[in-house]
């Protein structure tokens, strides 16, 4: 709307022009014009044209007049524009435009009162608003500084986001400034006061409150590493010479991971390792008394101390007999393949190398592997009754793609086998299934209907002897002229042409099986169709024109039914691939419940089952890990 008022305005200035006698008379010309608003002088312009008003008289005045009138109605255009790009920078959450800005503007539309006063007060109304609303905001801030009980820190913040609202040089901001730099001489003597005091949690406390307000300050930031160095190092020391490991593992954790823990290493000597020896040896008594799992768990310690101290080669010379006793246990035939093979990944995890080691468990893992995987085996589907061969082969067909599209897709988690055999108690397999299949119907047939298709062709050359040429030939001398005008000789010819048309259809339905139980687990049926036509062309000869025999181009009646039997095969495929996708979801089920009833042999088998189809994924599965290790060391 404003771009049309605009183009209006800038036709009304070329009339006016014209109505002056062109552009030698021109009070202001159209370029002076454009020039000005955009330089931003455009009131200098308004200010120019009042004074051919003042000077003019008559019609001259006239012309006067009207054209700062029309400069006014650019002036109204133009603020107006730059008021509603700044009210629509306003948004509930935005604080991209402050209230300096708004005032900014406001001030900057005072001028348009002597333009138009009406649209004056319209624009100066819609600021005054936006700027009561901001002032709203800013006062619910700086009211939340101040509310009794609120710590320095947060009263500063709030302070901080009242001056974001405000903007520069306004009185918000200057409280902000002010409280802010308080503050923060505040903080950096509580600090350095503690670091001279030892107070270390102090320390921590004023430099963490320094960096909510100074981020990234150095001085804070060096606060801070000293008060953690110093409280890390109080209270490890004050563990270890009270006998309490644990809460001096637990310091330790907190600062492992941060920078100045490379200064506690070389600072502190030799206390840190006593504590991974302290660990070694509370193992080592733990596993005399019978307790693997306890002693799992401080060489676990132990070795993570040594992981924090960037020890090279991590491990305890009592690690031995621990292992040793571990492999024991692992050996021992009556017990299941999992909790064998869960035994064994304990042994793998502190030495790979371990004698026999790396045999077994790849035994084991095969055998756990094959257990839980699921048996699918793909009967041979019912094929329809036909004396044609190829409607006949459906069923083949698609049972033959069927396995190789569940090959492909759940290599990982079904094995594809010839038959599936029985279930039997308490072996913990995966499931043993069996898809049955037949083919409900199947068909192809061929339909060709006779058809004419006139065109217009060629079929000779019509030659007239020219009569320069029969001049010529009578004298022969010079350059023989053309001998003959062609012309093409065109009629019409009627073709002989057969449209062919060819529909098939196939209809498959099919079932899981549970042969152990015959339970059917799944059932459903999918049905395809294609048609496929073309047309062919009989020979015809007339004249020089010549139709050779064109074939309709359509596929066999053998790639029309594979085609279906394709689609087919990759319905069912997508079907059964979602049926029997995340088994190792299914057996960590049955481990939760069978862990519930107290059944732990039957729980570590059916979790050990979990473990090794998610480990063939390549799924994140630690947490299983843990778990299996725990239910075999207790």
């Amino acid at each position: 709307m404003q771009n049309k008022l605009i183009s209006l305005i800038t036709a009304s200035f070329l009339c006016l022009l014209l109505a002056c006698g062109g552009a030698n008379k021109a009070l202001i010309s159209q370029a002076e014009i454009d020039a000005a608003r955009h330089g931003g002088s455009l009131e200098n312009l308004y200010d120019k044209a009042s004074g051919f008003v003042a000077e003019s008289k008559g019609s001259a005045r006239k012309d006067a007049v009207e054209l700062r009138s029309k400069i006014a109605q650019l002036l109204v255009v133009d603020k107006g524009q730059q008021v509603e790009s700044v009210l629509s920078k306003l948004t509930e959450d935005n604080t991209s435009i402050t209230r300096q800005q708004l005032l900014q503007t406001q001030q900057s539309i005072e001028g348009m009162q002597q333009w138009s006063a009406t649209d004056y007060t319209r624009l100066n109304t819609k600021l005054a608003r936006a700027i009561e609303s901001l002032n709203q905001k800013i006062k619910r801030f700086v009211d939340e500084s101040k509310e009794s009980g609120k710590d320095q820190v947060a009263s500063v913040l709030a302070l901080k986001k009242a001056a974001t609202l405000a903007g520069k040089e306004q009185p918000e901001t200057k409280m902000y400034q002010q409280t802010h730099e308080k503050v923060i001489s505040q903080l950096l003597y509580q600090g350095n006061d503690g670091l001279s005091k030892r107070l270390f949690s102090t320390v921590v406390s004023a430099a963490k409150s320094g960096l909510l307000l100074d981020p990234g300050s150095i001085q804070f930031e060096s606060m801070l590493s000293q008060g953690q160095a110093g409280l890390f190092e109080k209270d490890f020391r004050f563990a270890l010479e009270n006998g309490k490991p644990e809460s001096a593992y637990q310091s330790l954790l907190q600062v492992a991971d941060e920078p100045i823990f490379l200064q506690l290493k070389k600072s502190m000597g030799t206390s840190i390792p006593v504590l991974a020896t302290y660990f070694a040896g509370a193992a080592k008594k733990a596993y005399e008394k019978g307790d693997l799992l306890t002693a799992y768990q401080n060489f676990q310690k132990g070795r993570t101390v040594q992981e924090k101290l960037d020890v090279s080669q991590k491990g305890f010379i009592q690690e031995k007999r621990f292992l040793d006793l571990v492999m024991s246990r692992a050996r021992q035939e009556q017990s299941g393949d999992g909790k064998r093979q869960a035994l064994m990944r304990v042994v793998n995890e502190f030495d790979p190398n371990y004698p026999g080691l790396k045999a077994e468990f790849l035994k084991l893992s095969d055998e756990v592997k094959n257990r839980a995987m699921t048996k699918l085996s793909v009967a041979e589907f019912k094929e329809v009754q036909s004396g044609d061969s190829v409607v006949a082969s459906v069923g083949r067909r698609v049972g033959s793609k069927l396995e190789k599209i569940l090959f492909e897709q759940l290599g990982n988690e079904v094995l594809i086998v010839t038959d599936t055999p029985n279930s039997t108690a308490q072996n913990y397999q995966g499931l043993l299934l069996k898809v049955d299949g037949e083919i409900l119907q199947a068909a192809i047939e061929t339909s060709v209907n006779n058809g004419q298709r006139s065109q217009q062709v060629q079929t000779g050359i019509n030659r007239v002897e020219t009569e320069e040429y029969k001049k010529w030939a009578k004298r022969k001398r010079g350059e023989a002229p053309k001998q003959y005008n062609e012309s093409p000789i065109v009629e019409e010819v009627v073709l002989r042409v057969e449209h062919v048309r060819k529909q098939a259809i196939a209809e498959v339905a099919f079932r899981i099986i549970e042969p152990s139980t015959g339970k059917i687990l799944l059932t459903d049926n999918f049905v395809k169709e294609a048609e496929h036509a073309g047309e062919s062309i009989n020979e015809y000869q007339k004249g020089d024109f010549h139709q050779p025999y064109v074939r309709a181009d359509l596929p066999s009646d053998i790639k029309i039914m594979d085609s279906l039997a394709t689609e087919l095969a990759a319905m069912l495929g997508e079907k059964l691939s979602n049926y029997l996708r995340s088994p190792e979801q299914v057996f960590h089920h049955k481990y939760v419940e069978a862990k519930a009833q107290g059944d732990v042999p039957g729980a570590t088998e059916l979790l050990a089952n979990a473990l090794s189809i998610a480990e063939s994924k390549g799924k994140d599965i630690d947490n299983w890990y843990s778990e299996i290790k725990t239910l075999v060391l207790q």
